[in-house]
């Protein structure tokens, strides 16, 4: 999936390179920002990306020096300028930009490596073999940004941070070849380590488990990961015993790759990348942003999915949902089981295969998220019960059929609160849905009626979604219905209305239970 790539942004179907111009240069480049058209193409657009950005950020270098020759103000301190801590800024942006572009498209590293005649230059400036006069101008133009404008160096200051320049330059372009190879980053060099501010263990920053639940509070507040806490949990656990110590400053690249390859061990690829990397690497992200840590060690490490194969479609076939829906119809109920899960075995099945929904979604529903308007009969799936991916609310009439079974009158001796599990339940650490979730899962698998190779919650879903077309229900209604992204930018304007939802859903032909 492409990822979100600095600089690079699409407008009306076009890629364009984009570089926000300083507020106090504005009046001397005329523009608030900086764009150029890089085509239609993502692969293209993302070739073409890093020359064109130098090339604006030559212009605000040469913009920042006009407004120096005018300006009153003095010039910065010889004494508060770092070289090394310039080049580690230049070594840690130029690696996050690569990763950047990587995680965008699979073909960045076939684009192939940096002129040679370039690299050669940047060992010329590191060996001093080079007149001030002859310093590369690509080389001028990516240091300049790292070197205050107003700077007053004499000649030996300037060349000792042009040299120590050259060598991240340089680092950060024999790191990009190692990635390209398929080898890990190499750990920080040693001139640029020395950089590296002290540690100074705190309270808040001390911990790996503090980054965490940093990051873990900030999602909260914006209405987000409700059930973080309980999924989190063993990512965290199994980390902490992987590093044999809690404090997060200590984490290397090496000690995050080596991470990974221990979760390979006994988990799938998908899992290890998506989830227990995924959320490291956005907590420690959440950690450089707002605490003392200075690298996420996390950035760049990824895992190499290779393709399934696959012998059947992923989604139920109709004997296998009509097998599913006739055991959930006439389902008896357990004494060793509640009324809720009883219910859920009952009435699941048959809501996720006429709306397409996530099993989570429908397992989740409270009484006041059924609702009627326009005598139209729906289901409201909201964030307010529970987890949603796309994190919106989403309406979804109910089939006439789901109706005829009884639906409405199971809600109404319900009463309020959750349908599917007892209000405020929480018999473990995971979030009461995704335990029903868990056990109809479990259940459904049980009947022996589906493919080893189908999933019991997701099958539902995936059979929506292809039978859709046969009956008439064009892409965007379909994914008005299950929460699925537009596809386009005209379909993010205006909304699929309730009446056209319900007229879609109730073209389906109805499920045979008897």
């Amino acid at each position: 999936m492409a990822g979100k790539v600095r600089y690079l942004i699409q407008r009306d179907g076009r890629y364009h390179a984009r570089v926000v111009v300083p507020e106090r240069l504005r009046p001397i480049i005329k523009k608030s920002e900086l764009s150029a058209a890089l085509g239609a193409d993502r692969r293209t657009a993302l070739r073409r990306l890093p020359g064109v950005v130098a090339d604006f950020q030559e212009q605000v270098a040469k913009a920042e020096q006009r407004l120096t020759a005018t300006s009153p103000a003095s010039s910065p301190s010889l004494a508060s300028f770092d070289p090394a801590k310039a080049a580690l800024d230049l070594y840690r942006n130029s690696l996050e930009f690569d990763s950047e572009l990587r995680d965008a498209t699979p073909l960045y590293a076939r684009f192939g490596a940096p002129d040679e005649s370039y690299v050669e230059d940047l060992k010329s400036v590191i060996a001093g073999r080079l007149e001030d006069h002859e310093l590369p101008i690509m080389f001028l133009t990516r240091i300049r940004r790292y070197v205050p404008a107003r700077l007053a160096l004499d000649r030996q200051a300037w060349r000792r941070a042009t040299r120590i320049l050259a060598q991240a330059e340089l680092a950060t372009i024999e790191v990009s070849s190692l990635r390209s190879e398929g080898e890990p980053d190499p750990a920080l060099p040693s001139f640029l380590a020395a950089a590296l501010p002290l540690a100074t263990p705190t309270a808040s920053v001390d911990t790996i488990e503090s980054v965490f639940a940093g990051y873990r509070s900030e999602l909260h507040k914006a209405g987000k990961a409700r059930d973080a806490e309980s999924r989190w949990a063993p990512i965290i656990a199994n980390l902490l015993s992987s590093l044999g110590h809690n404090v997060a400053a200590r984490i290397t690249r090496r000690d995050a790759v080596r991470w990974k390859d221990q979760l390979l061990e006994t988990l799938s690829p998908k899992t290890v990348r998506d989830t227990y990397l995924a959320t490291a690497k956005a907590a420690f992200a959440w950690g450089v942003d707002n605490l003392d840590l200075t690298e996420n060690p996390f950035t760049g490490v990824k895992v190499r999915l290779t393709k399934k194969v696959q012998s059947r479609e992923k989604g139920f076939q109709l004997s296998e949902a009509e097998a599913i829906l006739k055991a959930s119809s006439g389902y008896p109920g357990s004494a060793k089981e509640s009324q809720f899960m009883t219910a859920a075995k009952r009435w699941i099945p048959l809501l996720t295969a006429y709306t397409g929904a996530r099993v989570g979604e429908i397992a989740q529903l409270r009484v006041e998220d059924v609702k009627c308007a326009e005598g139209i009969n729906f289901i409201r799936i909201t964030p307010a019960a529970g987890t949603v991916k796309s994190g919106l609310y989403r309406d979804v009439p109910l089939h006439d059929h789901i109706l005829d079974q009884g639906f409405l009158e199971f809600v109404r001796d319900r009463g309020s609160g959750p349908l599917f599990y007892r209000n405020g339940a929480r018999a473990s650490g995971s979030a009461p849905a995704e335990v029903v979730s868990g056990r109809l899962s479990k259940w459904i698998r049980s009947l022996g009626v589906i493919g080893e190779s189908v999933q019991p919650s997701h099958g539902w879903r995936h059979r929506f979604k292809a039978i859709g077309p046969d009956h008439k229900i064009g892409d965007r209604v379909l994914d008005a219905i299950q929460g699925h992204a537009p596809r386009t930018a005209g379909d993010r304007y205006g909304d699929v209305s309730l009446r056209a939802k319900h007229s879609a859903i109730n073209s389906l032909p109805r499920y045979r239970l008897d």
